[in-house]
């Protein structure tokens, strides 16, 4: 069974994250159409569906590219780097 999204004890979750994340999404810094992400599925781990170290807050650009990565439709950013290094472009390396 998936997350009850009505639950007020995930209403809870996600303004608390929202609040430890400085209102603003972990990956771009936008504070703009803010969403909770789990980083372990609710419906994979159910007893950390309301555990604030298993969430995130993320713009909605940035929550569906994670959500597509883990899906395994865009590749990860780790495998992008494989294959923009294959590719020859060496901006993404460290400097």
């Amino acid at each position: 069974m998936g997350m009850n999204y009505n639950d007020k004890r995930w209403k809870a979750v996600r303004f608390a994250a929202k609040r430890r994340d400085g209102w603003q999404c972990t990956k771009c810094g936008s504070p703009a159409n803010l969403e909770v992400h789990h980083l372990i599925r609710a419906r994979q781990e159910p007893a950390l569906a309301f555990s604030m170290g298993n969430v995130v807050t993320l713009c909605r650009t940035c929550h569906i590219t994670e959500t597509l990565a883990e899906r395994g439709q865009l590749p990860s950013p780790a495998r992008q780097a494989w294959i923009d290094l294959l590719k020859g472009d060496t901006a993404c390396l460290p400097q």
